[in-house]
């Protein structure tokens, strides 16, 4: 193998990786494209919790994609987790009121954190974390800006980790019996 043949292989093995560099970004882009033109957004409007327990949260869709099936996750002080019913079909602009009545579990309950893990129509996962100062009764909601709701996908470390985390948080919810359908069989 001469020096000429040598040349050709190493200059095709860096044509090709910025081929795939090329490729990747192209992706990259792409999704993002889709993060801000395609995805569902969700955000909490408003956080009610009354003294025997009921919860109310109310969110708005403020992206312009579809959230197919969503979850409101309540996650105590205590560990426990618990689980609403699925509110479907929330369309871009629309309003919803999801109100968590379990008063046997949730009456004098702490809250550490409350997410929302939604599906939209195409089948990518998405999550949103209530800001603290909504849990705290603060008003730092009138001065910071709240956060936004992230991709839980398996695509990247972070978002990978992130739907592992919910999806273990809903694993519990299910082995401790704290769904909305073992509410409902409680009735």
């Amino acid at each position: 193998m001469g020096m000429k043949e040598v040349i050709i292989i190493s200059f095709s093995i860096i044509v090709s990786i910025i081929a795939v560099l090329i490729s990747s970004m192209g992706s990259y882009i792409a999704f993002k494209n889709y993060m801000l033109n395609a995805a569902p957004s969700l955000v909490f409007k408003r956080l009610s919790i009354n003294y025997i327990g009921n919860v109310t949260v109310e969110m708005k869709n403020i992206g312009k994609g579809l959230c197919s099936k969503t979850f409101i996750i309540l996650e105590t002080q205590d560990g426990d987790v618990i689980i609403s019913q699925p509110v479907m079909d929330i369309a871009y602009k629309d309003v919803c009121e999801k109100r968590i009545g379990w008063e046997s579990k949730l009456r004098g309950v702490k809250y550490n954190n409350i997410y929302a893990f939604t599906m939209d129509a195409n089948g990518n996962y998405f999550s949103f974390q209530m800001d603290k100062g909504m849990l705290e009764s603060s008003e730092s909601h009138l001065i910071e800006f709240d956060g936004r709701m992230q991709s839980a996908n398996y695509i990247g470390v972070i978002s990978w980790k992130r739907r592992l985390k919910l999806e273990a948080l809903m694993k519990k919810a299910r082995t401790s019996c704290n769904t909305y359908s073992d509410y409902k069989k409680e009735q």
